[in-house]
């Protein structure tokens, strides 16, 4: 049996009952394919399904003073499906979660939490109840009190963008423009021409190198170009090999243990349950997955990965029957 991985609550269940849970181990996963030579093996456990925070998804997360937290996105007990929220929740073990705070600043997801000079940062983001927009920044230390830093960045309104370490500086990659800055609300345009304009892909740091990986153009087709730039400036794409990856946004790019895992995603109304990695960007490997015990294989987007206790742990995110209150640890053996 696969376990937990991709699988999440259906949104008609009733609410979980909250446990102190002892994760148990599923049983190791091999690949399907007996030609596989690359020698990965991924064990997977499910840390917990009854988690505090109930379903969820799109939702920013970090790990900030020795904690796990969540901030906005999808977050309860059931429908509705796509309701945003402003509710903040930590855990100190990435399984059991105290609430911390609620009303602090407009619900929304499509946001990005970042960890930037001890404090966190909460920037953009998109609210579909009310269809509004923001452009704004908050700040935080503790989760419990948050700072409005700006609310007129000179990168106007803004979702589904990333926000990524790289030489020092953060830099904020959307549309096809990239920004950067020393502290999270100065930002300086390194370039607008990058590439075609693009949201909800992923970047990464690889080998010294930026990487822009996947996301939907404006007129929603989605994506399984690979960019990368040495400078944020002046950008490359790459032309890749082997088990090529679908188009896809709302997926998750990775760096573990000296790969790149990019993990699920959605084009459209189908929504992916896989797994691929490279060890240069260029040459990729699907690592096949069992379906699981009941013959099941849905999939997975708008989760979070997390580089947590020395395994990728994957967080909630929603399948094709709602949000999930899955969390699971993906550890290569």
């Amino acid at each position: 049996m696969l376990g937990a991985f991709l699988i999440g609550c259906s949104s008609d269940e009733e609410p979980p009952v909250v446990a102190d849970e002892t994760p148990e181990e599923e049983e190791m996963m091999d690949p399907v394919d007996p030609e596989d030579t690359s020698g990965l093996v991924l064990n997977f456990t499910t840390e917990t399904e009854e988690d505090q925070i109930g379903q969820f998804a799109s939702n920013a997360m970090v790990e900030y003073n020795d904690n796990v937290w969540v901030v906005g996105g999808h977050v309860g007990f059931g429908a509705p499906y796509f309701t945003q929220t402003n509710q903040v929740w930590r855990s100190e073990n990435g399984r059991n979660w105290l609430s911390v705070s609620v009303d602090q600043f407009p619900a929304r997801s499509g946001h990005t939490l970042t960890v930037i000079n001890d404090r966190m940062y909460m920037i953009g983001g998109v609210n579909f109840d009310t269809s509004e927009l923001f452009n704004d920044i908050w700040s935080s230390t503790d989760g419990l009190t948050w700072t409005l830093e700006e609310d007129e960045p000179v990168f106007g309104t803004i979702s589904n963008h990333t926000i990524t370490l790289f030489n020092g500086r953060w830099y904020l990659v959307y549309g096809s423009s990239v920004w950067s800055s020393l502290n999270g609300v100065d930002w300086t345009l390194e370039t607008d021409t990058a590439f075609e304009s693009r949201n909800n892909h992923k970047t990464v740091v690889f080998n010294n190198e930026l990487y822009v990986v996947g996301g939907l153009l404006t007129d929603g087709s989605a994506l399984n170009e690979i960019w990368k730039s040495s400078d944020a400036i002046q950008w490359e794409q790459v032309t890749p090999t082997g088990d090529i990856f679908q188009p896809r946004s709302n997926h998750t790019l990775t760096v573990y243990n000296n790969k790149v895992f990019l993990i699920a995603g959605r084009n459209g109304t189908t929504i992916y349950r896989d797994i691929y990695y490279s060890e240069d960007m260029i040459n990729w490997t699907s690592y096949e997955l069992e379906e699981d015990a009941d013959g099941s294989s849905d999939g997975l987007y708008s989760h979070n990965i997390l580089l947590y206790n020395d395994a990728m742990w994957l967080f909630g995110g929603y399948n094709s029957s709602g949000a999930s209150s899955t969390i699971q640890s993906i550890k290569e053996e």
